[in-house]
């Protein structure tokens, strides 16, 4: 695990922004979400909300009832890429995903969900796997720190080098979270509503 690797991962990741409120690709402002799910999961009706970027209005695309198939489909206008949500009935936790003009379809599995459309969602989803790349280191640190302390192999220059690397870790995700929640556009505003409150107090004053 070396430090050049996650500073040039991170570096790559900011330059990689080109989403932005105002950034829709043509003249056409209709919109095509389309989005099926796993008939395990038993949901028959699901609600599009929309949010604006100064995080004080919300509307609703209104509420689909399940089409054959295990279907959910929605059809209207959107002035550009705003920052949206599903409600699947019976589930407390929003599905985040960009509203935008042109086709986005979603699968809903029993334990993930796929995004395809068009440049914004492209954005999003880079956003989400590379915190989860760093999350994944994370977890393998513990992971060793976790096996090596099981079977008295830990010594106390480990243990330091250990929690030097989740600290850095730690301050990669929290540097990449609060970066991506103030470049604007709508997965800046996605990312402030999921991950706002994860970020220690240093991170937040900034972002206010």
């Amino acid at each position: 695990m070396k430090l050049y690797y996650y500073i040039l991962t991170i570096l790559t990741a900011f330059t990689a922004f080109s989403c932005s409120e105002s950034s829709s690709t043509n003249d056409n402002s209709g919109f095509h979400v389309s989005c099926t799910y796993d008939a395990s999961l038993n949901r028959d009706s699901a609600t599009l909300y929309f949010l604006e970027e100064d995080y004080n209005k919300l509307s609703s695309a209104g509420l689909c009832v399940v089409k054959p198939g295990n279907a959910f489909e929605w059809q209207g206008h959107v002035t550009g890429p705003k920052a949206a949500f599903l409600k699947l009935s019976n589930d407390s936790v929003p599905f985040y995903f960009v509203l935008e003009p042109g086709e986005t379809t979603i699968k809903v599995h029993r334990t993930s969900w796929e995004i395809n459309g068009g440049q914004c969602n492209k954005e999003y989803t880079r956003f989400m796997q590379h915190r989860k790349s760093i999350i994944k280191e994370k977890n393998k640190v513990f992971n060793y720190y976790l096996k090596i302390a099981a079977d008295s192999t830990l010594t106390a220059t480990t243990e330091k080098d250990i929690l030097a690397q989740d600290s850095i870790l730690s301050d990669s995700l929290h540097r990449y979270t609060a970066w991506r929640m103030i470049t604007g556009g709508p997965v800046a505003v996605i990312a402030r509503e999921r991950f706002f409150n994860t970020l220690p107090k240093q991170y937040q004053i900034k972002i206010k």
